[in-house]
């Protein structure tokens, strides 16, 4: 009888218990970001790229990257179009659009004359007027 009782005991306590229910977390937060004419996302790094005929993030990108004549924090991004005729410029100072420069010579200009790119040695520098 004992070895009865001690079984019942045993197997009470091996019933499964309510289910308990699972601790309701916070619903997570959505985040706001705003997106430019082009649909790209400034706050994620991303500017529209003309020659990438989309957005990118310049940074990973560009195939030439230089310090900002204008604030020595920042620096200056440019992307080669196919035939290397032609320089798309990422420039804090230009605002949020970039600018095309065209092959003259040996220095990459923009139409109006102002921005000027050109390769002293193995770097380049970028001067505006």
């Amino acid at each position: 009888m004992i070895i009865a009782v001690a079984g019942l005991l045993a197997f009470s306590g091996c019933a499964k218990k309510q289910a308990e229910p699972a601790p309701q977390s916070a619903p997570e937060p959505k985040i706001e970001s705003s997106v430019d004419s082009h649909g790209c996302m400034p706050s994620a790094g991303q500017s529209y790229s003309e020659f990438k005929n989309g957005c990118v993030q310049v940074f990973n990108v560009a195939d030439v990257r230089l310090d900002d004549p204008d604030n020595k924090t920042l620096a200056v991004y440019g992307i080669f179009n196919k035939k290397k005729n032609k320089v798309e410029i990422f420039w804090a100072s230009l605002g949020n659009e970039s600018q095309i420069l065209s092959k003259k010579g040996k220095k990459f200009v923009s139409e109006d004359g102002s921005i000027q790119l050109e390769k002293a040695g193995k770097k380049y520098k970028i001067s505006k007027k």
